[in-house]
């Protein structure tokens, strides 16, 4: 994969996107494949991408692949954080796992958007 879009929106806006690209589809028009990671709002997002978090898909983009204790090792924290942290990094589709263990950060770039309201 080579890029994830970050940014926000609920199930309205994701069923409209599906049906925009639907309606493309039928038209015959080629359309994007695109990752995307959206959410609620800045509060639910800062919550799920905190700092610490942000760091170990920095940390295993530019190292990896690592084993979670590597991580943990040479980010100079406790295990059992960064072990909670990786899942749900691996929940939110940021790292994956490889068959060994070892995490990689499965995109090129990472690229949020975000929008205020008017």
């Amino acid at each position: 994969m080579s890029k994830l879009e970050i940014g926000f929106g609920g199930l309205k806006e994701a069923a409209a996107e599906f049906l925009r690209t639907a309606k493309a589809l039928e038209k015959g028009a080629r359309v994007r494949a695109s990752e995307r990671l959206q959410f609620a709002d800045m509060p639910t997002l800062l919550k799920n991408l905190t700092g610490e978090r942000w760091r170990i898909v920095e940390f295993v983009k530019a190292n990896g692949p690592l084993t979670i204790y590597a991580v943990a090792r040479r980010l100079e924290r406790n295990y059992k954080n960064v072990h909670a942290d990786v899942n749900r990094l691996v929940e939110l589709g940021l790292l994956e796992k490889l068959d060994d263990g070892r995490l990689v950060v499965p995109y090129r770039s990472i690229v949020a958007e975000i929008r205020l309201a008017a």
